[in-house]
């Protein structure tokens, strides 16, 4: 179920090697996906648009991503505390909600 189907390595612009995934995205994703790109925050604030992106390309075809803040903020390379943050803010904004009783189980709300 990982969406990491392969690995390399390549040069950055500095000639140092640098990892480049493949990501490949079901097609029951790339409808969130899209939806994902297509909102407008409005907030100044991008790691609440890669985390929303992060969700819906774990996303099911029900809208539910099963998914740790811990595998949110590695996938995203960003901070645990800022992950944290930027899904309180999803929350607020209805854009996301948290399953009762799941801990890790987001539902994308668009």
């Amino acid at each position: 179920r990982d969406l990491l189907s392969g690995q390399s390595l390549l040069s950055n612009a500095n000639g140092m090697p640098a990892r480049a995934f493949t990501l490949t995205i079901g097609e029951k994703n790339m409808y969130y996906v899209r939806k994902a790109f297509d909102i407008r925050l409005n907030n100044n604030d991008p790691a609440q648009k890669l985390i929303l992106i992060a969700l819906a390309t774990k996303a099911g075809c029900n809208g539910k991503s099963e998914v740790t803040p811990e595998e949110i903020a590695e996938m995203c390379e960003i901070s645990l505390r800022d992950t944290i943050s930027a899904l309180h803010q999803l929350k607020r904004s209805g854009l996301i909600s948290q399953l009762p009783g799941f801990f890790c189980v987001y539902q994308l709300m668009f």
